[in-house]
């Protein structure tokens, strides 16, 4: 077996090689990724939508193996663990994702964005392209991409969804079971972090039950935001960092570059979870890890796999994200800090209880100095940069979302405070300073159970919009058309979808469509024609006044009004099937003339 000791013979004449095809590889690669930056952005999102699944597809299969070959190592503390820890390992999973699916509501909360990462995980699942499609039909069930465009956001988590959908299909409830179970993998993570960093299976079991009850994890988790599956995905990654720490080996580390490369990609902050994960690897053995090759062996192969991230943050360096103005300030700061440091005492939308044992743990522990660093850094890290963000406000809209990245490490913290707790105040009596600590968290708990139940009022219309386009999508033809401004929910429903847009900006579209579609052309008069948005409700109103319409189905909501149009074909048009598949894009050889 191969290790990181460096032994004269065939090992080692290997892995001088390995690092040497390792270096040339990274060498061409810096080449590429020059070439790239010198490129202009449309190539660069031609190129990406291809490369960022291939780069995803590489890290989540090195993630798989490396969690195979490190298995022993879990399985060698297991075997030592008392019955009741090996059942409590057993179900906190589990227990975790039934939390998951029963308490908050399935639905979502930050308008249509969620859907964008359900339409990228179908085409990803389907083509093998990370990209939103604008323009998709079903063809035979198969998916057919005419139009698309390559999303700023980067694409683990629409790579994790459309890894269920290539298990089980498409259709919301998969989207829906992607969170639930990264709720189970924090979990997991939690109970191995706190067992190896602060060091007892009890440990262990607080840092999971606190991190999996936190009540906006949950309420996140019931929906298909990217934040309850990043912070999944970076405890799993700081977990692999802790293995790699104790147990030095390829085993190890191609768990964590797999792991690592796979949770920096979910979104553009998390390549900061890089500070806490290169101090738990190198805090305890600097000198030793810098005199070993496998480290730049891991360094150039994490270096490798992360390629197509670089070239998509290069990209999007200057876009807006949806600002008019800065989009990260010093301005932003002290508003921003106002709202976002009370968040966590207020015992408002986060338990009180969670923050104070996570200052005890961080103040109050005599050892464990480096842990303890490690812990607050990884908290910062997904905290302190939405400080100078434009939007990072917790209280911006449903922007409270970004306080789910801070639920691992405040729950590890919390770990550390409920050990001082148990060994200080409870000496001699342990057993009862535990059951006193569960009393009180699962009061803290029961006391946040309506705000996790609770649906709320942040996108209230875009989720009753949601609910109206499950209802009417079953009732259209399976060869019809949609013309929407949100073409990824109808697509995510099965149905044939375009965006609203091109009936007025390209001549003839309508026609091209009429003849494509025998089941009829629709238009989705939905939440951007409600809403007063001129660049929006600028095709609305070319669809109503140019077009003939029928109305085929209607329903209010409170100030909003909406409406399934049918497009009325001219009475000159008549149809005839025809094979002119080189002529016009998603047809399905059906066309239709001018009579004479």
């Amino acid at each position: 077996m191969i290790t990181g000791e460096s032994r004269p013979g065939k090992g080692f004449t290997l892995r001088r090689s390995l690092i040497a095809a390792f270096v040339m590889l990274d060498a061409l690669l810096i080449g590429l990724i020059y070439y790239a930056l010198k490129s202009d952005y449309i190539t660069l999102v031609a190129i990406l939508p291809r490369a960022s699944v291939v780069g995803l597809e590489a890290a989540f299969v090195m993630l798989l193996i490396g969690f195979g070959l490190s298995l022993r190592y879990f399985v060698r503390d297991f075997v030592l663990f008392e019955t009741c820890f090996k059942w409590f390992f057993w179900l906190v999973g589990p227990f975790a994702i039934l939390l998951a699916v029963v308490l908050p509501p399935k639905t979502n909360r930050i308008y249509f964005d969620e859907f964008w990462y359900a339409n990228i995980g179908i085409t990803i699942a389907e083509e093998g392209l990370a990209v939103f499609c604008n323009y998709c039909n079903y063809e035979s069930g198969q998916l057919e991409i005419h139009t698309q465009e390559y999303n700023k956001q980067p694409n683990s988590h629409p790579y994790w969804i459309g890894l269920f959908y290539r298990l089980f299909g498409v259709s919301e409830n998969v989207t829906f079971f992607a969170s639930y179970l990264a709720a189970g993998i924090l979990a997991f993570s939690l109970f191995w972090l706190g067992r190896w960093l602060v060091g007892t299976n009890w440990a262990g079991a607080f840092a999971a039950l606190i991190g999996m009850t936190t009540p906006m994890f949950l309420v996140w988790a019931g929906t298909f935001a990217a934040e309850p599956s990043t912070a999944a995905f970076s405890a799993l990654a700081m977990l692999a960092a802790v293995l790699y720490q104790r147990e030095s080996n390829y085993s190890t580390g191609i768990f964590l570059v797999g792991t690592t490369a796979f949770a920096l990609q979910f979104r553009p902050e998390c390549l900061l979870l890089l500070v806490p994960i290169g101090l738990i690897v190198l805090g305890r053995r600097p000198l030793e890890h810098l005199r070993s090759s496998r480290i730049y062996l891991l360094a150039a192969l994490l270096f490798i796999l992360l390629v197509p991230h670089i070239l998509h943050l290069y990209a999007f360096r200057n876009h807006a994200w949806g600002s008019s103005d800065n989009r990260f300030s010093l301005e932003f700061f002290w508003h921003n800090l106002s709202v976002n440091g009370p968040y966590y005492f207020l015992n408002a939308r986060h338990p009180l209880l969670i923050t104070l044992l996570a200052v005890v743990g961080l103040i109050f522990t005599q050892r464990r100095w480096l842990e303890r660093a490690v812990a607050f850094l990884w908290f910062i890290a997904s905290w302190l940069v939405f400080l100078f963000f434009y939007a990072g406000s917790y209280n911006y809209g449903a922007d409270v979302r970004f306080a789910v990245l801070t639920t691992p490490s405040l729950a590890l913290l919390a770990a550390f405070g409920c050990q001082v707790i148990v060994e200080r105040f409870f000496a001699g009596k342990q057993e009862e300073g535990r059951k006193v600590l569960l009393f009180l968290l699962t009061v803290s708990f029961v006391s946040f159970l309506p705000l996790i139940r609770m649906v709320g009022r942040e996108a209230r219309e875009a989720r009753q919009y949601v609910d109206i386009v499950r209802e009417w999508s079953n009732e259209l033809p399976a060869d019809s058309l949609v013309l929407s401004h949100t073409p990824n929910l109808w697509i995510l429903w099965h149905k044939n979808s375009v965006q609203l847009s091109r009936a007025k900006d390209e001549p003839g579209f309508i026609n091209q469509m009429l003849q494509a579609y025998p089941g009829g052309v629709y238009v989705d008069w939905g939440y951007w024609c409600n809403v007063p948005f001129p660049e929006q409700n600028q095709y609305c109103d070319y669809a109503r006044n140019v077009l003939s319409l029928s109305l085929e189905h209607e329903e209010k909501k409170g100030t909003m009004h909406y409406l399934l149009y049918k497009v009325v074909p001219p009475a000159s048009m008549k149809f005839k099937f025809r094979d002119f598949s080189d002529n016009l894009p998603g047809d399905n050889g059906l066309i239709c003339q001018e009579s004479e």
